[in-house]
């Protein structure tokens, strides 16, 4: 089935936080890298504008033409050498409303220029440019303007890189919400929580990579699902969390890394915690499950915006937690799980749009599906099995079609699994055992097979969640019987977890 909605596409104010420099050449890297590379040739200038020299950009990796198009390749990372008239070989068009930063205006004859942010009234913006000596950060142009960088206005057309993703807390990817975690803004960790009265608390990292402030009471009454923490285009958390009568409440800061707006109700009648994802336009979209066993949504109706109507999908007989995640071309796609075991999956069909109907991935599982994206944008689904074991599906290329199911060896695991996607380009797998120790696996390598099992140890009684610092090191929680929060988490990227010890 498709669902008839619409979505209303609009522009992101401001450039995303930085990053560190994470992508290898050709990779996926996020927005925020973008402008961290293209402000590098700013801050260090590679030499005169040249079609015939080259200088290498922030990593060393590979040396980029002095000229507008090779600006861009270095700011994208491309492996190849392009020219104004091929970049729209790595791209494909948007509109110009839908500019954020990291995506081009192009002159396919003349030029190119990279957008960084719009301002306010979406009619002013700044972009980087080499059209010649020196590279720079232009600070204010309007979109209205006769000429843009000295060629003419209408020249130019918006594109966005194929291998672009949202800056995300979690490695990557357009955001999609955490069960309990979050990141601020500022790249700050927040631990978000049941209070045991009805309302939701929260603490967060008092810096990046740094020591946790006390608890602070969210307030709210008769929320008594798992607490979801989303992120809006602006910046800002927004915390999702169901109501004893079936509601989905939000609040969300009233400014990136600020305080917390009252509880707004988003209606609903859902019997599930939902699971809640950024369109590729940033606009949030909520799914739930309802008490007939069917996928009910409701979304923004633009980024940082108010919400839709609930639209309740076609299909029923799921039972669980749904799950949502995107593709590489920016669509989301829901998963759930049948009463037998089975993982179905929709998507929309082109970002920000309309749905199709349920694909049946097979499957033979007894927890909620958990969705991690590779290095190379190809989804892959995690679930337990009945005997208590880890079975995974993937897509054999970004968008495409999935391989059967394949399943970890070892068993004794409970609950549903945690991923996330690495500094390093590998996925690492999170579980507990029956005893409450915390297990994980990762893969050897980007997009490739995966190690045997290590313990981290601990006693959590919750699934674990596991969130990245600013650094890149990642950190695991859960809840212990006496309902303390514990933790534990590497000292440095990809290296041992320390011990697991009260938040």
């Amino acid at each position: 089935m498709t669902t008839p909605f619409q979505r209303v596409s609009a522009p992101v104010q401001a450039a995303p936080v930085q990053a560190s420099l994470a992508s290898r050449i050709d990779g996926p890297l996020t927005r925020s890298e973008v402008i961290e590379r293209a402000q590098y040739w700013v801050d260090h200038q590679p030499g005169p504008y040249s079609q015939n020299a080259f200088s290498p950009g922030p990593t060393g990796d590979r040396k980029y033409r002095r000229d507008c198009s090779g600006y861009v390749d270095m700011a994208w990372h491309t492996g190849s050498d392009h020219w104004t008239g091929n970049l729209g070989n790595v791209s494909h068009e948007i509109a110009r409303a839908d500019l954020r930063a990291g995506d081009i205006l192009l002159d396919a004859v003349n030029h190119v220029i990279l957008f960084n942010a719009w301002e306010a009234d979406h009619v002013h913006f700044s972009y980087y440019s080499f059209g010649a000596t020196p590279v720079k950060k232009v600070p204010r142009a309007s979109i209205k303007d006769s000429t843009i960088d000295d060629h003419p206005n209408g020249n130019y057309v918006a594109r966005r890189y194929s291998r672009i993703v949202e800056d995300s807390p979690a490695g990557g990817g357009q955001m999609i919400a955490r069960r309990h975690l979050g990141t601020s803004a500022s790249r700050a960790l927040e631990f978000v929580d049941n209070d045991g009265k009805g309302g939701v608390r929260t603490k967060y990292q008092t810096a990046p990579n740094s020591t946790w402030a006390g608890w602070t009471s969210l307030g709210g009454a008769g929320l008594e699902g798992v607490p979801v923490l989303g992120r809006n285009a602006n910046g800002t958390q927004e915390i999702f969390v169901r109501s004893t009568d079936g509601r989905i409440m939000a609040a969300h800061q009233v400014a990136p890394n600020s305080t917390w707006s009252d509880w707004v109700d988003l209606r609903g009648d859902v019997v599930s915690d939902p699971a809640v994802g950024a369109n590729e336009n940033g606009a949030q979209e909520v799914f739930a499950r309802t008490a007939d066993g069917r996928i009910a949504t409701t979304w923004q109706l633009r980024p940082n915006g108010t919400w839709h109507d609930w639209h309740t999908f076609e299909g029923a007989g799921f039972v669980g937690d749904p799950a949502v995640c995107h593709n590489a071309d920016g669509t989301l796609e829901v998963f759930a799980r049948t009463a037998d075991g089975r993982i179905m999956a929709a998507h929309q069909v082109a970002p920000n749009s309309t749905w199709s109907g349920w694909v049946d991935l097979r499957g033979d599982v007894v927890s909620d599906p958990v969705v991690g994206v590779n290095e190379n944008g190809a989804q892959e689904v995690f679930a337990r099995t009945a005997d208590g074991r880890i079975a995974t599906t993937w897509q054999l290329r970004p968008n495409g079609t999935w391989h059967d199911w394949h399943t970890f060896e070892g068993a004794g695991l409970v609950g549903n699994p945690a991923v996330v996607l690495c500094r390093n380009g590998s996925m690492e797998l999170f579980v507990r055992d029956a005893a409450g120790a915390v297990l994980n696996i990762h893969q050897v390598a980007p997009n490739s097979t995966w190690s045997g099992w290590s313990r981290l140890g601990g006693a959590l009684v919750t699934d674990p969640v596991v969130g990245e610092n600013e650094d890149g090191r990642l950190e695991v929680f859960g809840k212990t019987a006496s309902g303390a929060v514990s933790h534990a988490f590497q000292s440095r990227v990809a290296s041992a977890f320390g011990t697991f010890r009260d938040l």
